[in-house]
């Protein structure tokens, strides 16, 4: 939960190969799935069953996989997760023992043999089609950028790797954390509020860690 407070900050301060199996009904056969969902393009994804070999192609990504689904159903993570300079999973991402670099290929992917694998719609065009063309299922998710699309993109993905219940159980812990930071930061008269921008740089990331640590060490549990 502790990649959720990063964007709580941000926000309050400055305001093997499963392959895609697409339903079809012929005169022969019909397809018959457990359930289904629909990613933020619209693109519509079905499920026979619960899906055990999940993919994250980026970080932010697997900092929200990893609070909804057991370790085990995730079939590889990247190094960056496991980097504890720039991470906050990386104690999570131990566990998993495939790791994979950062900037990887269809072709590595396709090779973990992953039954889900969930990239951000911001992802090269021509990668996400590789991914499709050689039958992997996609989930394309919008990147976030406001508290309530953060919640919806939580919602989302639980229904997609079909842990409903446990997203319930994360957007209340969010939710929880949410309405703490807003009472601490209604305290503070508006002219010492700081202005708080993203950036890529990793000493910028590990000071906002550090100054949202502080904050949660004071909150009641």
């Amino acid at each position: 939960m502790r990649s959720f407070i990063l964007v709580i900050i941000m926000i309050l301060g400055i305001t093997g190969c499963s392959f895609d199996k697409t339903v079809s009904v012929t005169e022969k056969t019909e397809v018959k799935t457990q359930y289904q969902v629909v990613d933020d393009k619209g693109n519509i994804l079905y499920f026979t069953d619960t899906p055990k070999r999940i993919y994250a192609t980026t970080l932010s990504l697997e900092e929200i996989l990893t609070d909804l689904v057991p370790l085990e159903r995730i079939a590889a993570i990247s190094e960056p997760a496991a980097d504890p300079k720039i991470s906050l999973i990386a104690d999570k991402a131990a566990q998993i023992p495939l790791k994979l670099p950062q900037k990887v290929s269809a072709e590595q992917i396709l090779a973990i043999k992953p039954d889900l694998v969930i990239v951000q719609e911001n992802s090269n065009t021509a990668f996400i089609q590789s991914l499709k063309d050689v039958g992997l299922k996609v989930y394309i998710t919008k990147i976030p950028t406001t508290l309530d699309m953060v919640r919806k993109r939580i919602i989302k993905l639980s229904e997609a790797v079909n842990e409903k219940k446990q997203g319930s159980i994360v957007i209340k812990e969010l939710d929880k954390k949410t309405t703490f930071v807003k009472e601490v930061t209604d305290t503070i008269p508006v002219s010492d509020k700081k202005i708080l921008m993203g950036a890529i740089h990793c000493w910028v990331f590990l000071e906002v860690q550090k100054a949202c640590s502080t904050i949660f060490a004071s909150m009641p549990v």
